[in-house]
């Protein structure tokens, strides 16, 4: 047993359930230093130093983690050895979380690096047009507000005739069976031209879109309090802000329905419950079930302009609505603050 002197000090054969709890615990600076101490340790410490990695870079893909630079990591250092590079692969082994910060396609830019990917179970895209690496959950992040938002549509012939800011995703890769996207949006300002974009989505996909506020810094200033048309407008379109959604969703459902003639997959619409009413041109006075049906009606009236009606009679099998709170419980509070949060 170890004799300890002075400072106080644990022996973690005699205690490793009050070990595992200090190490889970761990900063990224003491983890970094428990590496020091022994083999066994170093890997116990490199399996949660390299479980949340992101990849940067324009030309190549820069590896590091959200805290910092990952120990022994340089996957492009001119001094780098084959040998290096197999250890690294064995540490990067160890992510099961990349947050994506480039446009780059990994898997076509650096194949082994790709392949060192292996056991990515959720991957943060916060590049639109970033094609993403295999993974069994896909978040993408959507902006919708005023200073984050693009001005632009991902069809570059179409404009907006103002300000409003739009956005659009990527396409979801086949095999993911998550796809969780993240709008954020200004709760005091209704972007009433705005375009919102979903990239095609498999038919076995579960997809999952999340509303978030997010408060512009510039309207929290001016003391706003109640939600206003973002370029001046008096009149709001159906359904206030969601109306760039519902088309998305009704292109969605009916291709996902024409596909397998029976299913038009599975949309949950996440957060909806807690918007301010006039945000969805709505009364005050309206229940969430009452606003949920009129979502609902929107979007089989939409997918009736495109498919026959039969396809249209499968919206509500498709869609479902859960609040912000139901959601965090249903996922756990860590798994939804990898999807709801930056």
């Amino acid at each position: 047993m170890t004799v300890c002197i002075g400072a106080p000090c644990l022996d973690h054969q005699q205690y490793p359930h009050i070990f595992d709890v200090i190490v889970a615990y761990a900063s990224p600076s003491a983890l970094v230093a428990l590496r020091g101490t022994s083999r066994s340790m170093r890997d116990r410490a490199d399996a949660l130093l390299f479980k949340h990695i992101v990849v940067r870079g324009t030309s190549r893909p820069v590896v590091a983690a959200p805290h910092g630079r990952l120990p022994g990591v340089d996957w492009d250092g001119q001094a780098v050895t084959p040998a290096d590079r197999k250890l690294m692969c064995t540490r990067l082994a160890h992510a099961r979380i990349l947050d994506c910060h480039t446009k780059l396609d990994i898997a076509a830019v650096d194949a082994p690096l790709a392949a060192a990917l292996c056991n990515i179970q959720v991957v943060r895209r916060f590049e639109p047009t970033a094609p993403a690496l295999p993974a069994r959950k896909l978040v993408d992040f959507a902006f919708l507000t005023p200073s984050e938002g693009r001005h632009a549509h991902a069809d570059s012939s179409i404009s907006s005739p103002c300000d409003c800011p739009s956005t659009f995703t990527f396409d979801i890769p086949e095999g993911t069976s998550t796809s969780v996207t993240n709008v954020l949006y200004d709760p005091l300002r209704v972007p009433i031209h705005s375009f919102l974009q979903l990239g095609q989505c498999p038919d076995t996909t579960h997809s999952v879109i999340i509303y978030t506020a997010r408060p512009e810094p510039s309207c929290t200033a001016s003391g706003k309090s109640s939600p206003a048309p973002s370029c001046g407008s008096d009149e709001l379109p159906r359904l206030g802000m969601l109306y760039h959604l519902v088309e998305e969703l009704a292109l969605r459902i009916g291709n996902a329905i024409t596909a397998t003639g029976t299913s038009g997959g599975k949309h949950t619409l996440v957060g909806i419950d807690e918007m301010d009413h006039s945000l969805l041109a709505m009364p005050d006075s309206a229940s969430a079930a009452e606003i949920h049906a009129a979502i609902v009606h929107a979007v089989q009236e939409e997918c009736s302009i495109f498919f026959p009606q039969s396809v249209a009679q499968h919206v509500p099998s498709a869609l479902s609505f859960v609040s912000r709170a139901d959601y965090a419980a249903q996922q756990g509070w860590a798994a939804f603050v990898l999807e709801s949060m930056l």
